[in-house]
Parts: C-alpha cells; sequence; structure tokens
C-alpha cells in the first residue's frame, strides 16, 4: 500500500512540475527550470525505488527493528532439544511479508516433528 501512495505522489508531483516548467518556460522564457525539475523528479523516483522497493528486490533485511527476530530465536533456542541455530536469513519478500530460512542443530535423542511444530508455532507468531 505504501508503494501505491508514493507511486501517485509522485505522479502528482510530476503534473505539478510539468506545469510550473510550461509557465517558467513559456511565460518566463527561463530554460534552466526544465533542467533542474527533472534533476529533482529523478531525485525523488531513485530514493523511492531505492528505499522501497530495493529491499524486496535485493531480497535484503527488514527496515524495521529487528527485536522481534531476536525474540524468536530466543523462543526457539530454549525448546528443549535445540542445541544452537547455526544459520539464519531473514528478508522481506514483499512489503509486510518477512521470511526466515533457519538451520537448527537438535539433540540426537530429539524429536524432530516435535521440535518442528514448536519451531514453526513460534515463527508463525511473528512472521
Amino acid at each position: 500500500m505504501h508503494t501505491i501512495f508514493l507511486h501517485f505522489l509522485i505522479d502528482f508531483l510530476l503534473q505539478v512540475g510539468k506545469i510550473a516548467a510550461y509557465h517558467l518556460v513559456f511565460v518566463d522564457n527561463c530554460e534552466i527550470y526544465i533542467s533542474l525539475f527533472t534533476l529533482f523528479v529523478t531525485i525523488i523516483v531513485c530514493k523511492n525505488i531505492f528505499n522501497v522497493t530495493g529491499r524486496i528486490l535485493l531480497n535484503g533485511m527488514p527496515g524495521n527493528d529487528p527485536k522481534f527476530i531476536n525474540d524468536s530465536l530466543k523462543k526457539i533456542l530454549i525448546i528443549d532439544g535445540v542445541l544452537d541455530i547455526e544459520d539464519r536469513h531473514f528478508w522481506a519478500l514483499t512489503t509486510g511479508f518477512l521470511v526466515c530460512d533457519l538451520t537448527i542443530r537438535i539433540r540426537s535423542d530429539g524429536e524432530e516433528d516435535v521440535i518442528y511444530n514448536k519451531i514453526q508455532a513460534i515463527l508463525q507468531e511473528y512472521f
């Protein structure tokens, strides 16, 4: 939803800028303003592209506070049978939808299905 709003905002600013540039060029005869307007719009568009969609396209870490990630990992580590979390990856699949991939080492006598179900329940709270 945030991306759609930014798209409409950029389109609106572009239209306002076109009207202002038209006025400055044809009424006041100042051609430099077209270049300045184009530079301004380009900076706004690039900033939004890198901030919003860059993390998604690059499968980047969520930009918000990763406290909930640490909380979920702590809850997983206290499960009976879990020895360690060896490998962890967190990324934003889309805006507001986070994904994680964990490699968990368990005791040899641990019940894999029970541990798996407990881990899945913890992750569904946060992701």
